[in-house]
């Protein structure tokens, strides 16, 4: 969502545009954390056999976003945009492809939207040599289990 950033920028304060990053604001060097960077709203990055990226589709229920972006890109994908837990998988007579929907970390009351239908969670992503797998993790009540252990936040 740093696009919203940019745009207010260059809305409404265009002077202060080339002085403004938000990488270096939150600092994400100090987290090793590098930034895939898009000309597009839609952006997307290819991890192994699974493309990571925040695609321009929201669709109501969960993984039918997810089912819809499997459907028209054929690869295996996990979708940040929607904020739900889902997932969804097509199987063919060579491969079989998986799609996820992300669950988010962000506070339920936003002012933006009037009820949102999200859910807590996050998803870790297993590689072993060009192949991931995907697992998402639902925060429940504060709480989610991951390897064994149950966890508190």
């Amino acid at each position: 969502h740093e696009h919203r950033l940019e745009n207010y920028l260059v809305a409404n304060a265009p002077e202060l545009f080339p002085f403004i990053n938000l990488e270096e604001i939150l600092e994400l060097h100090k987290l090793d954390i590098r930034v895939v960077r898009s000309m597009h709203r839609e952006n997307w990055y290819r991890w192994g056999d699974l493309y990571v990226g925040h695609f321009d589709k929201a669709l109501g229920n969960a993984a039918s976003t997810a089912q819809a972006l499997l459907r028209e890109r054929g690869v295996s994908l996990i979708q940040g945009h929607v904020h739900k837990a889902g997932m969804t998988s097509k199987r063919f007579l060579d491969r079989s492809l998986f799609a996820y929907e992300n669950p988010c970390l962000a506070n339920m009351d936003v002012p933006y939207v009037k009820s949102p239908n999200w859910q807590h969670g996050f998803s870790v992503i297993y590689k072993y040599l060009e192949e991931t797998h995907v697992f998402v993790i639902p925060i429940k009540n504060g709480r989610f289990i991951f390897e064994g252990k149950l966890w508190e936040v």
